[in-house]
């Protein structure tokens, strides 16, 4: 009967790496002066636009909760809380944006300082990202400006997603302190949201 260690030492000769040469297959990948194959071409596209499909949902998750703040805050219908929230999101320094941190710090739950930084920042990208992304997204051949654009994208998505679920609690902080229940005002914000993309 065969030793069992020694049957268990035999390596066959196609799996036997001790020879092996660190590094060897690192000539194959695409040096920067070299065009990227088709394939990762591809693949780079379809992330980006994968991308460009996710950072497009959070901000309108981000715009769809604005309008629901301006209506349910300020009184107004669905439609004109959006036209107000569409001028504030092509132009930062409008007074909308004021108007909203104003009443926010009026009923003790952010200081203005806190929310215009941010919001700011999230409606200069969600300029690029609406006006001037698909400008940059051409080039598929360059995996780093790729990587450039990608980051950019998932950076812009998680930070709407972070000011989306901020502003989501301060608003419902705000209407909890006038007298409405959170139910209520789920389905108050929903019926907005409805309004707002029948409009």
């Amino acid at each position: 009967m065969k030793n069992r260690r020694s049957e268990q030492d035999d390596i066959r000769p196609e799996y036997d790496f001790s020879q092996g040469i660190r590094g060897r297959h690192a000539a194959l990948s695409v040096s920067r002066d070299e065009p990227a194959p088709s394939w990762m071409r591809d693949a780079i596209r379809y992330d980006k636009q994968a991308w460009i499909s996710e950072a497009l949902r959070r901000s309108q998750e981000l715009e769809g909760l604005l309008v629901v703040y301006v209506a349910l805050a300020f009184h107004l219908e669905p439609s004109d809380a959006g036209r107000d929230v569409s001028h504030l999101l092509e132009d930062s320094e409008d007074q909308e944006l004021r108007r909203i941190s104003a009443d926010l710090e009026a009923s003790g739950l952010s200081p203005a300082s806190d929310l215009q930084p941010g919001l700011g920042r999230f409606f200069n990208e969600r300029h690029w990202l609406i006006h001037r992304s698909l400008q940059h997204q051409d080039d598929d051949a360059n995996t780093r400006e790729a990587g450039k654009f990608t980051e950019r994208l998932q950076k812009l998505s998680s930070e709407a997603a972070a000011m989306t679920g901020k502003l989501r609690q301060l608003i419902l902080a705000r209407c909890m302190r006038a007298g409405m229940t959170e139910v209520e005002f789920e389905k108050k914000a929903e019926s907005v949201i409805q309004q707002w993309l029948a409009a």
